[in-house]
């Protein structure tokens, strides 16, 4: 299950209200219901976290929803061939090209039209039975859940920066003014990457992926904001000594 709308899921009154969470393959899914605290609104760390309550629901398939669970191969087996030409597998950032092996022959056939339904390019070779696929950064993400901006992460997971960057920020009077400048230009640079990947506009045409894209791009200017606001806070920190 993937949480697509970040903010117009919320709980009021002890009810919780999911109103946009996709469950790509039907089967049986298990649902952990957590309270959790935070030591610090603005830096959304977390203190302590409670387990309340864990439910079992079993997904069926939406007759009216064209269903992607049979072709789900193509974002977890694809690869890039190491034995074929560099133009054939590059693609520009921010879209992926994989490809999937003849052995995945008769999925390979079965999913190709599907896939287009999902804006998913899949390209199949009808002598040999591979298949070449070409999507926009995050639509795996999207139905795989892997790599998705979530509310839960730190700031710095949202933005894929390493946790030392994170423990730097924490030590009280460990970051100097060059390293704080640093520190700066790489969160920059995460921050312009990640926006590009999740920005709305970049997204037009794809209705389809319009909640949780707007989900992710808000998860990912909060925490570019956050750190921040971290930064200038330190950066006063140190001019004053």
């Amino acid at each position: 299950a993937v949480l697509w709308g970040v903010r117009s899921n919320s709980s009021f009154n002890g009810v919780l209200q999911f109103s946009s969470l996709a469950i790509s393959q039907p089967g049986n899914v298990e649902f952990k219901v957590s309270f959790v605290q935070y030591k610090n609104d603005n830096e959304r760390s977390i203190s302590k976290k409670t387990a309340l309550q864990v439910f079992q629901v079993s997904v069926r398939e939406d007759e009216k929803v064209v269903s992607l669970s049979p072709c789900m191969y193509v974002f977890k087996q694809a690869f890039c061939p190491i034995d074929s030409i560099e133009a054939n597998w590059i693609a520009d950032f921010p879209r992926i090209r994989s490809y999937s092996p003849a052995l995945n022959y008769l999925s390979n056939i079965n999913c190709a039209v599907l896939l287009q339904q999902w804006h998913i390019d899949a390209w199949v070779n009808s002598g040999s039975g591979d298949m070449w696929i070409e999507y926009r950064m995050g639509v795996d993400s999207i139905w795989t859940g892997l790599g998705l901006p979530r509310v839960e992460m730190s700031v710095w997971d949202r933005l894929e920066l390493s946790s030392s960057y994170e423990k730097l920020t924490a030590a009280s009077g460990s970051i100097s003014k060059s390293e704080q400048k640093a520190l700066a230009k790489v969160v920059r640079r995460a921050y312009y990457r990640k926006s590009l990947q999740w920005h709305p506009d970049r997204w037009a045409g794809l209705s389809e992926y319009a909640v949780a894209v707007q989900g992710a791009f808000e998860l990912v200017n909060e925490a570019y904001e956050t750190i921040s606001n971290m930064l200038r806070i330190e950066n006063k920190r140190v001019l004053s000594l």
